[in-house]
C-alpha cells in the first residue's frame, strides 16, 4: 500500500508535467500585454523542470544501495527503455513525413541522433542528464545518508550561497573562485537534502513560493527589455529557481490527502504514465498546432496557453498509456526478468 504523504507527490508530478508542458507550448506574445502574459506564465511553469530533479533527488538518494549492480539494474531500464521507444517515434515520424522511407537511412539517422542529446528532439537533454545522475546516485547516496536534517539544512543553504555567488558575484570578484556542481546535480542533490526536513511550515513553503514565483516574474519582466544586463539564469541556475522548486517539493512531501482507494489508484497510474507524456508532448504538440489559428494562438496568450496545454497533457497521456502497455512495459518486465536469471 502507498503510504499517504506519496500522495502529494504523485500530485506534484502530474503537475510538473503539465508545467513543462506549457513551457513549450506558451507563447511569446506579439503584444506588449501578450508579452507580460508570457512572462507571467513561464515564471510559473518554468518551476516543473527542476522539481524532477529535485523529486528524483529526494528518493533515490534516501534509500539503501546494498548493491551498486542491482540499483542500475532495477533503475535505468525505466529511465532508457521507454527512452529508447519514445525517441524512435519522435525520429520515424518526423522523417517519415518527410518523405525519408529507406530504412537503413533511418536506422543510420536515428543512431547518430541519440549521440546528442538534443539530436532527436531538444527536450531529450532531460534524459541523457537524469542518465547521468542515476549512474552516480549510489556514491551520493552514500555521502547524503550520514547526514541529519540540522546538517541538511545547513548543506543546501550552503550550495545555494555556492550558487548565488558564482551567478550574481563572480564577476565583480573574479579573484576568488568558488568551485561548484552543475546545476541539475545540485538539484538532485538538494532534493536528497531535503527530504531530510520532516517538519516544514507549509505556510513559510507558501511565502516563499510566491515570494520567489513573483521575483522570477518580475526580473524576467526587467532583463528581457534590456534594464538587467546581468545574466540571472532566473530560469535555471537562479537562487530564485531552487527556491521555488526545494519549497514546493517540501510542502508536497509533507502533504496529506484524504482521498478513497478507487482515487488513489487512479493518481498513482497518471503519475506513473507522466514520463511518456513527457517523452511524447512535443510531436503531439507540433500535430496539433496543424490545426491552431496562428494569429488567435499569438494574441490570446492566457486562453491559448491553458487550452494546448491541456490538450497536448490529455493526448500525450493517452497515448502514454496506449504504448506503455503495449510495448514499454511488457520489455521493461523482459529486460528486468533476463537479468534476474543472469544475476543468480
Amino acid at each position: 500500500m502507498r503510504k499517504e504523504r506519496d500522495i502529494g507527490m504523485d500530485v506534484l508530478r502530474v503537475l510538473c508535467c503539465v508545467l513543462v508542458i506549457a513551457i513549450h507550448v506558451t507563447p511569446p506574445g506579439i503584444t506588449e500585454s501578450g508579452k507580460i502574459t508570457s512572462i507571467a506564465i513561464q515564471g510559473f511553469v518554468r518551476v516543473g523542470l527542476p522539481v524532477f530533479f529535485v523529486i528524483s533527488g529526494m528518493y533515490l538518494l534516501n534509500q539503501k544501495i546494498d548493491n551498486i549492480f542491482t540499483f542500475y539494474r532495477k533503475r535505468i531500464p525505466f529511465l532508457v527503455i521507454p527512452f529508447l521507444v519514445y525517441s524512435f517515434i519522435h525520429f520515424m515520424t518526423h522523417y517519415i513525413s518527410l518523405g525519408v522511407t529507406d530504412a537503413k537511412m533511418l536506422w543510420d539517422g536515428y543512431l547518430i541522433g541519440l549521440s546528442a542529446p538534443t539530436g532527436i528532439s531538444v527536450h531529450f537533454w532531460f534524459v541523457y542528464s537524469l542518465l547521468g545522475i542515476y549512474l552516480i546516485s549510489p556514491l551520493l547516496s552514500r555521502f547524503i545518508s550520514a547526514i541529519d536534517e540540522r546538517s541538511a539544512i545547513y548543506f543546501i543553504i550552503a550550495l545555494l550561497a555556492i550558487r548565488a555567488y558564482n551567478q550574481y558575484l563572480k564577476q565583480y570578484i573574479p579573484f576568488i573562485d568558488i568551485p561548484e556542481l552543475p546545476v541539475w546535480v545540485t538539484y538532485f542533490i538538494v532534493g536528497g537534502l531535503a527530504f531530510k526536513i520532516r517538519e516544514a511550515s507549509w505556510k513559510l513553503c507558501l511565502c516563499l513560493i510566491v515570494g520567489s514565483y513573483i521575483a522570477t516574474s518580475i526580473l524576467s519582466f526587467y532583463q528581457f527589455n534590456g534594464a538587467i544586463q546581468t545574466n540571472l539564469a532566473l530560469y535555471d541556475a537562479g537562487v530564485n529557481m531552487f527556491i521555488f522548486a526545494v519549497s514546493l517539493c517540501i510542502m508536497f512531501k509533507n502533504l496529506t490527502l484524504s482521498i478513497s482507494e478507487r482515487l488513489k489508484s487512479i493518481l498513482s497510474s497518471v503519475s506513473e504514465n507522466t514520463y511518456g507524456a513527457f517523452l511524447i508532448h512535443i510531436l503531439v504538440f507540433k500535430f496539433i498546432m496543424q490545426y491552431v489559428d496562428n494569429n488567435w494562438y499569438n494574441e490570446k496568450v492566457a486562453i491559448s496557453s491553458l487550452f494546448i496545454t491541456m490538450t497536448v497533457f490529455t493526448l500525450s497521456l493517452a497515448i502514454s498509456y496506449a504504448i506503455n502497455l503495449i510495448v514499454v512495459n511488457p520489455t521493461i518486465n523482459a529486460t528486468r526478468s533476463k537479468s534476474s536469471v543472469a544475476a543468480r
